[in-house]
């Protein structure tokens, strides 16, 4: 939101809907990641007998592939098909 505000006072233009909408995007997947690195942990140390530091260790690594896969879902969608790189002109 910082990087919006930014560029309304430097430029003194104003945004339109789509861009707030995509900064806010990855802050609410970072927060849910979070939320699940909570829940997630205290069920390994659980269920595999692991130490405090091994069931984070193992959360983080678990948990940051979700992160990469919604990163990457949510950046395909967002891109219009005009611009996406895989995009085929109808012959």
């Amino acid at each position: 939101m910082a990087a919006a505000r930014g560029f309304i006072f430097v430029t003194g233009k104003a945004l339109g809907l789509s861009p707030p909408i995509g900064i806010l995007t990855p802050v609410g997947v970072a927060a849910e990641n979070s939320i699940l690195l909570v829940e997630y942990t205290p069920a390994a140390r659980k269920e595999r007998d692991l130490s405090r530091f091994e069931a984070l260790l193992d959360a983080a690594r678990n948990l940051g592939r979700l992160l990469v896969e919604r990163s990457d879902a949510q950046a395909a969608t967002a891109t219009p098909a005009k611009d996406h790189p895989a995009h085929v002109y109808p012959v």
